[in-house]
């Protein structure tokens, strides 16, 4: 099929990328100039992946980031799409103000690639799902150094496309940090059940210690913890033993990443919460 929308300069381009997303990435079929929903602009290339995201190529001349850019990521975003969305532009060609359009595409979570007279491709920076973009973060900084590391780590997992096992990575950190919390209070024998014989604290159920403390803290004796604080540990134990399922279309696709957009931000605060509620513990 030959490109209609498309300047004929950039056709070697478009057909290098295509070539590119076949082989590299393992999209088919690649459709050319097609719409890939009611009133969105259309991308110059654009295939269905196989975790029914949308990865879109639109060409410039010089740069990789315009007025026509702008519009498709709002675009879609108002339409929740799952969208992974790149610009190629010519290897060479850059204008004075790339380096101001490139930071504007990657704060859009816009990918861009460049793509030589030869039709090699380099990836400059990878694009995010437009329904994961506006995740809300946690500012890690704020956080005692030690967390610091795995919460970046939680974010850009979930921003490159994997947000089941971003939302994991902060699961695993508030278990880790019960079972500390446990400890603590076994050592100080808050626990009566546990001043015998303690549970595997380091192996055993995180559902079974979190409720145990629940149900036998003396909650006066621990005033940095609340109960409703205590039962959100509780609560956030059956997310973290969920399997994420495989969306099988994308309205599936959208609507799961709405749901994993939310717990990765409840995760994200009660991660906190609990770390502020035990700051001076040694935990």
């Amino acid at each position: 099929m030959t490109y209609r929308i498309l300047s004929q300069s950039l056709w070697p381009l478009a057909d290098a990328v295509k070539k590119y997303l076949r082989d590299d990435r393992g999209l088919s079929p690649i459709k050319i100039e097609k719409e890939i929903a009611q009133d969105v602009p259309r991308p110059i290339l654009h295939a269905l992946a196989v975790d029914r995201g949308i990865v879109c190529v639109d060409f410039l001349e010089d740069s990789c980031f315009g007025p026509n850019v702008q519009t498709f990521v709002t675009t879609c975003k108002s339409r929740q799409l799952p969208v992974r969305l790149y610009i190629g532009y010519p290897e060479g060609s850059e204008k004075v103000s790339f380096g101001r359009d490139l930071r504007c595409a990657r704060e859009l979570g816009v990918g861009v690639i460049s793509i030589s007279s030869r039709g090699s491709i380099t990836v400059i920076s990878e694009p995010i799902s437009l329904v994961l973009s506006d995740v809300r973060p946690q500012d890690a900084k704020e956080f005692p150094p030690k967390y610091r590391g795995d919460l970046n780590q939680a974010l850009q997992t979930y921003l490159q496309g994997n947000p089941v096992k971003g939302c994991l990575v902060i699961y695993e950190m508030i278990e880790a940090l019960t079972r500390r919390i446990a400890k603590k209070l076994h050592t100080q024998k808050l626990i009566a059940p546990w001043q015998s014989k303690a549970p595997k604290l380091e192996t055993g159920s995180w559902f079974n210690i979190a409720d145990t403390i629940y149900k036998n803290l003396d909650f006066k004796k621990a005033p940095d913890l609340t109960q409703p604080l205590w039962a959100q540990v509780i609560a956030i134990t059956k997310p973290r033993n969920e399997a994420g399922h495989e969306p099988k279309t994308i309205a599936e696709r959208v609507k799961r990443d709405k749901e994993l957009r939310t717990r990765f931000e409840t995760a994200g605060d009660l991660l906190r919460n609990l770390v502020e509620a035990t700051q001076n513990w040694g935990v």
